[in-house]
Parts: C-alpha cells; sequence; structure tokens
C-alpha cells in the first residue's frame, strides 16, 4: 500500500511541506525521502506529526531526536515537530530542555498544532517594530 505524498502549503510566505503520513523515522535514513521531497518541492519547512515518531524519539538517551533533526539541519531545512509532547516533557528533563532551546531558536520547533506553527511562522516574519 503506497503512502499519500507530503503536502506542500504556503503558510505566512513560507513553503512547508507537511508529512502528515508515511512511516515512523526511526533514524536519519528514515528522514532523507523527506528530506529529498522538501528540497524538491522548495519547501524550507517540514512539518512532522509526532504520531510518526517512536516512543525511542523521547529518549535523550537514543539519540534519536538529534540524529531525524539532523537529517534536515544539515540540508538547511527547518523542522517542526507538531502534537502534544507534553508526557515526554514531564518524564524526561532533558528531553524538556532540548524542546525549550529548540524552540528559541528559527531552526526546531515542537509546536502544538498548525495555529502555533502559523504564529510562530508569522513572528518570524514579521518586521521589527
Amino acid at each position: 500500500m503506497t503512502q499519500p505524498a507530503p503536502t506542500l502549503l504556503e503558510i505566512h510566505g513560507t513553503p512547508v511541506l507537511v508529512a502528515t503520513a508515511g512511516p515512523p523515522l526511526d533514524g536519519a535514513e528514515a528522514a532523507l525521502p523527506l528530506v529529498a521531497e522538501a528540497l524538491g518541492s522548495g519547501a524550507e519547512l517540514v512539518v512532522i506529526p509526532v504520531r510518526r515518531l517512536p516512543p525511542a524519539f523521547f529518549d535523550t538517551a537514543s539519540g534519536l531526536a538529534d540524529a531525524v533533526t539532523q537529517a534536515f539541519l544539515d540540508y538547511r531545512l527547518c523542522v517542526a515537530y507538531e502534537g502534544d509532547v507534553s508526557a515526554a516533557l514531564r518524564r524526561d528533563p532533558a528531553f524538556a530542555a532540548a524542546v525549550r532551546r529548540g524552540n528559541a531558536g528559527p531552526y526546531v520547533w515542537f509546536t502544538a498544532d498548525r495555529a502555533d506553527l502559523a504564529d510562530r511562522l508569522l513572528t518570524r516574519h514579521r518586521p521589527p517594530d
């Protein structure tokens, strides 16, 4: 059975590839088809629903989150993990710290939903006061 292709959207002027369906991202190699799709479509940001992430992603000791994220950053793509990660934040203080660091910067975000992502992108594109 084939998976539906990722969807390309434009949100506040940013081309965004939404990777709703597909296999779990269980390593950097699993992220490479999304990297290729993003580069081929002109996307600047890839959105990955947290349901596509295996439990090891949320365990900093596994290194999986770093490996998957780095696969996108190596190709100068931003990545947003979309969905509820509150349980993982409570369970692993190191993961919570990584999420805070990512959300503070321009390249890796953990967003609750599409509205949260849109707000971040609007803020990113808003000229300084």
